[in-house]
């Protein structure tokens, strides 16, 4: 069942170029991208026209905190975040003890 899906859908695939638009279809395609065509040249600068970019009245984005408003760039660890924490060094140190490593963790 599932190999005749599979075949259906190459099969629907490879039709696709021998598959005809209804007319009412290709009429509105065309106008579609006559409409485009047209907002299209409109919007393209002229020869010899310069572009300037637009002006920003925005803040910069260099002043603008990364978060949520009031929230500060650096936040604390909570009590289960610190107990993960300690327990995750605990058992790192407990391994690299036990093949005979040491190193230091912040």
């Amino acid at each position: 069942m599932r190999t005749l899906i599979i075949l259906a859908v190459v099969g629907a695939c490879v039709a696709y170029p021998f598959i005809q638009d209804a007319p009412d279809v290709a009429a509105e395609k065309t106008r579609f991208f006559e409409v485009f065509r047209a907002i299209e040249a409109a919007a393209m600068p002229k020869p010899g026209q310069p572009r300037t970019p637009p002006k920003w009245y925005g803040p910069l984005a260099s002043t603008v905190p990364a978060g949520l408003p009031g929230s500060t760039a650096i936040v604390a660890n909570t009590a289960d975040v610190n107990a993960a924490r300690d327990e995750f060094f605990n058992t790192y140190r407990a391994q690299l003890a036990s093949v005979g490593g040491v190193h230091r963790l912040v």
